[in-house]
């Protein structure tokens, strides 16, 4: 029986140094006084040639500026801002080589000595592994302490310390303890904290202090913030709901280049939301284009499909091909098997097998299970390529793993045809039984038709005219069309009803034509 394959389907100093090279002046040669004069006569006893002893080359230390090496002798003697202002000499590369390490070396003094200042920069390097190994623990311990110091850098370590204890960074997530740590640099205006402490209040289900929280951060112009608070008053999340002004504010954010904002609202206009928002086509391309342009690659994906189907669009395949194509070369793997469908039926763009294998396997190779159903059948007809059975039963097998239907179908035709394995009907049975099952309307026929012949199942046109019966529910034409027949010449159990079978013959052609 005839395999099938699939439609496609949808879906952020050092300076120029300059050499001066010297003129070379050539120097006259000078007599030798010494030419002529006859070698002296050797002694018994020669003298020896005195032993040089190497001497002894001793490594020195890189001589520093001289008001460098004055905060060097300082912070030795324990001067704590020369040790700061060394870690800054060093970390910014000020008149001296840039060094991280050193950086670090003088931060970890200042902050062995509770200075906050360098137990600041300490954590800091800690935490990102600048001039020391990445430590999480130890840098959530120094920004802990740093936020019970009174100093300028208080409410910056309480920040982290609340953010490190939100995120279990080195230490066991407390979200109690975080709120508490957090309310300080929130109410201060800090926007990382404030939208830390929503997400903490969020992570509890506490929703009105959620909302509060990130409608503060919006309000200081976060974009994240406005798109988190446009939806949560959209749908009455924390707060009254309020459809109007929750868009406003997602446009907002939109308007301001968030790529989530603007996909966000493509999907809103795309699907609606019954009356408080009509669907509207045109705005959501809109808001996808403004997306598209900024090289989300969702967002181009499904400009591809509307332009594909004409949703909202005149249909236009050389267009969605321009945006499959787009996504493709990011890496989706929708788009690649989308567009290796198009260059395989020659939709937008010249039938090209090679190209539709190209971008099959792509998105085969990121286990897109239609791409390996497709690919499969490619090989199986050889499309383009030498007829490989092996290479289809590989790749369709492949595709029936992930629960892909058409494909346990096609390894089902492949057990009865005995391309590339033996010839079993039981076997093929088996699989066509297995996607009649969960719903594919080809394999519901063709276990009717294994039924009718008696071909790996008990004869049974009773249980034949049943699976023909779900096959053409399904929407399987061939299905239709044989319950068409069967009404025609009173078969399978049926009694000669033309009306029923001219009913059955037209639906089979307009599935067809479909």
């Amino acid at each position: 029986m005839a395999q099938k394959a699939l439609r496609p389907v949808s879906l952020y100093l050092a300076p120029t140094l300059l050499t001066l090279l010297s003129g070379c002046v050539s120097v006259p040669e000078l007599p030798n006084p010494f030419a002529n004069k006859p070698k002296a006569e050797s002694t018994a006893e020669s003298t020896p040639n005195p032993v040089v002893e190497k001497a002894e080359i001793k490594q020195t230390q890189p001589i520093l500026p001289a008001e460098i090496q004055a905060l060097v002798d300082k912070a030795n003697a324990g001067d704590i801002s020369s040790m700061n202002e060394l870690g800054d000499i060093y970390r910014e590369g000020r008149n001296i080589a840039k060094d991280d390490k050193k950086a670090f070396e003088w931060y970890k003094k200042s902050a062995d000595v509770n200075n906050p200042y360098g137990i600041v920069w300490t954590a800091y390097n800690l935490e990102k592994g600048i001039g020391a190994p990445q430590n999480l623990s130890e840098s959530t311990r120094l920004y802990e302490k740093c936020a019970s110091i009174e100093s300028e850098n208080k409410l910056y370590c309480q920040e982290n310390y609340g953010l490190a204890l939100y995120e279990a960074r080195g230490i066991t997530q407390n979200i109690a303890l975080a709120i508490d740590v957090l309310q300080a640099p929130a109410q201060s205006g800090k926007v990382r904290s404030q939208t830390t402490l929503a997400n903490s209040y969020n992570s509890i289900n506490d929703q009105t202090n959620a909302t509060k929280w990130f409608l503060v951060a919006a309000q200081q112009g976060d974009l994240e913030s406005q798109r988190y608070v446009g939806n949560r008053i959209r749908l009455g999340s924390g707060i009254k709901k309020d459809v109007k002004l929750g868009l406003e504010w997602i446009t907002k954010a939109a308007n301001s280049g968030l790529i989530e904002a603007q996909t966000n609202l493509g999907h809103l206009y795309r699907n609606g939301e019954g009356k408080d928002i009509p669907k509207n086509l045109a705005l959501a391309l809109y808001w996808y284009m403004e997306a598209a342009k900024q090289g989300d690659k969702n967002a181009q994906l499904t400009i591809g499909y509307m332009y594909g189907t004409g949703e909202g669009v005149t249909r236009n395949y050389i267009e969605a091909v321009n945006w499959y194509r787009k996504a493709a070369d990011q890496g989706d793997a929708t788009a690649q098997y989308n567009l290796g469908y198009y260059y395989d039926s020659g939709r937008g763009v010249a039938q090209n097998y090679q190209e539709a294998i190209k971008w099959y396997q792509k998105a085969a190779d990121q286990a897109y299970a239609s791409a390996m159903l497709n690919l499969g059948y490619i090989y199986a007809n050889g499309n383009g390529v030498t007829k490989d059975y092996k290479k289809a039963y590989e790749l369709y097998t492949k595709a029936a793993e992930t629960g892909e239907m058409t494909a346990i179908n096609n390894v089902g035709s492949m057990f009865e045809n005995g391309q590339h394995v033996q010839q079993s009907y039981t076997e093929a049975a088996r699989w066509y039984l297995r996607a009649a099952e969960a719903g594919n309307g080809r394999s519901m026929r063709n276990i009717a038709v294994m039924f009718e012949q008696g071909n790996g199942v008990p004869f049974s046109p009773s249980q034949a005219l049943e699976w023909y019966q779900k096959g053409a529910n399904a929407g399987d034409e061939l299905a239709m069309e044989r319950l068409g027949k069967a009404y025609e010449f009173g078969q399978l159990g049926l009694k000669k009803d033309i009306k029923q079978s001219n009913a059955w013959y037209k639906k089979a052609e307009q599935a067809r034509n479909r």
